[in-house]
């Protein structure tokens, strides 16, 4: 069986940047927090793809949690999502790639985390 999406990715973020990375995601991306006990997730539609760690003020990752690179989702709806994200001022980046059949929109979270949009299929309008 090949891997064909995301399961959901931990984020180990510091307590102080917790209310602000939660917001970001919400806001930004549409997800919703759920928090199950001592578990927090954000869920997008009917799954939870991030997985919150909240670590204690002047506490460092267990793991080598800084060669994470970037995040990637599978998105739909290219002219909606880059409408919301002029909208709200964010710095993103544009990256058509016609011939691999998708366009690619790069951001950092508050945390810095670079997440990949990617829109198969669909590219942004040349006008």
């Amino acid at each position: 069986m090949p891997v064909n999406e995301l399961n959901h990715y931990n984020l180990c973020v510091p307590a102080a940047q917790q209310a602000r990375l939660i917001e970001f995601y919400e806001r930004v991306l549409g997800f919703e927090f759920r928090q199950n006990g001592r578990l927090l997730w954000l869920w997008r539609g009917s799954r939870p793809l991030v997985h919150l760690t909240v670590l204690p003020e002047g506490a460092a990752p267990a793991s080598a949690a800084g060669v994470i690179d970037h995040i990637a989702f599978s998105c739909v709806d290219l002219a909606a999502m880059r409408a919301r994200f002029e909208a709200l001022s964010l710095d993103f980046r544009l990256r058509p790639y016609p011939e691999m059949g998708f366009t690619q929109v790069v951001l950092h979270d508050p945390v810095g985390l670079k997440i990949e949009l990617n829109f198969a299929g669909e590219y942004p309008d040349p006008g």
